[in-house]
């Protein structure tokens, strides 16, 4: 991978970091009453912005880079299982089952095949 390849996979990489500590910050700390849902929503709606911008900014420069949109779903879908993996445990302090780490470690597999065999 070169620094064109990596530049967009840092920017969905924090577009996912910042969604994902969002999630669980609501889940674990907003009562659930639509009233204190929406203030939350309210709130957070600077970083929402924030991190749709990054998103959509690091898969467009990520299909420009790769080339290869499958590639790019691949790849993504890694990075953004592995930062849930580690922000849910972050905030809720429980390891994963063993068929989430299954079904990561076969991700990173697909992303080292889709690599390797073109």
């Amino acid at each position: 991978m070169n620094l064109k390849e990596i530049i967009p996979l840092v920017y969905f990489g924090l577009a996912i970091f910042i969604f994902e500590i969002m999630n669980w910050y609501g889940i674990k700390y907003v009562q659930e009453t639509w009233i204190q849902i929406a203030k939350y929503a309210i709130w957070t709606l600077p970083f929402q912005f924030i991190a749709y911008v990054l998103l959509i900014r690091g898969l467009t420069l990520g299909y420009q880079s790769f080339g290869d949109i499958w590639s790019l779903i691949v790849t993504t879908t890694t990075i953004a299982w592995f930062i849930k993996l580690v922000t849910a445990y972050g905030f809720f302090q429980k390891l994963p089952t063993k068929g989430k780490v299954v079904a990561l470690v076969l991700l990173v597999s697909a992303n080292v095949i889709d690599k390797l065999w073109k």
